[in-house]
């Protein structure tokens, strides 16, 4: 008992509870970015661009957000949603990976707050991929495998 007490004030650390939360965060981030952001966008973006969408709504967002060239920002929020979603679930080129994530949300959290929309989910990826980005890979990763 008294080192289930002292864990928990944090007096002593588990190595492995500490990879196991990396990896949770890497995975974690990387599936939802994937799952529930990006085959969603490359979904309507392939519709649109063959012709069975009149239009796409990511890209008509960022369009009103501002950004020039809608087309292809609304492309490269994707790929960088879908790719770098799956380089951090896959724990490869992790911190480059979560940088390229992290701007992509910023990107997302400007343009919720330029349409006057919730920007939380945005902001709770970004703190997420920042977090993946201080911890670096962890031990059962790709760039562990492969990098050291």
């Amino acid at each position: 008992m008294n080192t289930l007490l002292q864990w928990l004030v944090g007096s002593v650390t588990s190595t492995w509870i500490r990879e196991a939360a990396v990896q949770q965060v890497h995975m974690s981030v990387g599936l939802l970015l994937i799952l529930h952001h990006g085959l969603h966008k490359l979904r309507d973006g392939l519709a649109w661009r063959a012709g069975r969408k009149a239009h796409w709504p990511f890209q008509d967002e960022i369009a009103a957000a501002g950004f020039p060239y809608p087309a292809a920002n609304a492309w490269f929020g994707t790929m960088a949603q879908l790719g770098g979603g799956a380089c951090l679930a896959l724990g490869l080129l992790t911190r480059p990976a979560a940088l390229l994530v992290c701007g992509t949300l910023a990107g997302a959290i400007y343009t919720t707050r330029v349409l006057k929309k919730d920007s939380q989910m945005a902001e709770v990826y970004l703190m997420l991929a920042l977090a993946a980005a201080g911890l670096g890979p962890g031990p059962w990763t790709l760039d562990a495998l492969l990098f050291r």
